[in-house]
């Protein structure tokens, strides 16, 4: 618990180095967000990852610090943290499944999933690595092929397994946040072509069953409850 604190408020409370000039952090926040990117360093398991007691070698976790570090400007073997960063890296492509599923082999789910692919999206747009767009362009090829596609109210969405089945308002906007970050770094971008149901583009069709938070659909559904 108190390493995914601490992540949430290294990506989120600091800006990156291309901030807008009114973005600027002053001195105490930055000697706090150098202390907290130590902290996590040193957290780092020797195959590269990041996790906790109930979520060990996690890619979701292992994404969100690998954005923490990107964040200030860390990407692999530049910056001081340029090592840590790199075997990030290498521990999440490594993990990933022959059908681009990005867990690896403590298990995880389309959380997981959704965050890695985001991580890996923002790591090919700073580094243009080619080996890192084709674990991109499988992953996206992945959340492409389990959005559900049933016609009904859970048209649009994604759920905790990798089937096109079911769906979950926090599992979708994992995803969504994957594709964006596959289309603004153009490693990837999910185009109607791929979306042989129809209504257009895919992340469009997303955003339309995200907005319906009302009623059934998508309300916050345990990850054991689905069957």
């Amino acid at each position: 618990m108190r390493l995914s604190a601490v992540l949430l408020i290294l990506i989120f409370a600091a800006p990156g180095r291309a901030a807008d000039e009114k973005s600027k952090i002053d001195d105490e926040v930055k000697a706090k967000t150098a202390k907290g990117l130590e902290w996590l360093a040193n957290k780092q398991n020797t195959d590269g990852s990041w996790g906790d007691s109930s979520y060990p070698n996690n890619t979701a976790i292992t994404g969100f610090a690998l954005m923490a570090f990107m964040s200030q400007g860390h990407v692999p073997n530049q910056g001081k943290y340029g090592q840590e960063v790199s075997k990030g890296v290498r521990f999440l492509v490594a993990s990933q499944r022959d059908d681009g599923y990005l867990v690896g082999t403590r298990g995880g789910n389309m959380y997981c999933h959704g965050m890695a692919t985001l991580a890996l999206t923002q790591l090919w747009g700073m580094t243009g690595d080619d080996d890192l767009k084709k674990s991109v362009k499988k992953a996206i090829d992945l959340i492409v092929k389990c959005q559900c596609k049933d016609n009904g109210m859970n048209h649009g969405g994604w759920r905790y397994e990798p089937v096109p089945s079911g769906a979950d308002i926090s599992v979708t906007i994992m995803q969504v946040m994957a594709l964006r970050g596959a289309k603004d770094s153009d490693a990837a971008e999910p185009r109607a072509g791929l979306c042989p149901y129809g209504r257009g583009n895919l992340r469009s069709e997303a955003r339309r069953r995200v907005r319906q938070e009302t009623g059934r659909t998508f309300r916050r559904v345990p990850p054991q409850a689905h069957g």
